[in-house]
């Protein structure tokens, strides 16, 4: 894989992370978008928990420093896949093997 991160529309997407962070996260998928400004990931906590992380970076008004949130397996997967969907339909096919196998290690987890 030669690319690190690809423009799709508005959004980047950056290589998922193949082992955790200093804090233990590993980030499954990191999507910046430039119009709006906006940023998620997708991981798996220390604690092995699927978590969502979204920012929105629009509103001044917006004080939410960490949005957080804990989802499901099955959500996790849903998200994943609407992913490689877009890679395929993107003729990205190297990004949508990558995703693939995080669709394939996400099932043998369990």
């Amino acid at each position: 894989m030669s690319a690190k991160e690809v423009f799709i529309g508005r959004s980047l997407y950056q290589m998922p992370d193949s082992v955790p962070n200093e804090q233990g996260d590993r980030v499954l998928l990191k999507m910046r978008c430039f119009g709006p400004l906006e940023a998620e990931d997708l991981g798996i906590d220390a604690d092995g928990r699927f978590y969502e992380e979204y920012c929105w970076f629009e509103d001044d008004l917006y004080k939410d420093e960490n949005c957080r949130k804990y989802i499901t397996k099955e959500e996790m997967e849903e998200r994943i896949k609407s992913v490689q969907v877009m890679f395929e339909r993107s003729s990205c096919s190297e990004w949508a093997e990558i995703y693939k196998k995080l669709l394939d290690e996400l099932n043998m987890r369990e």
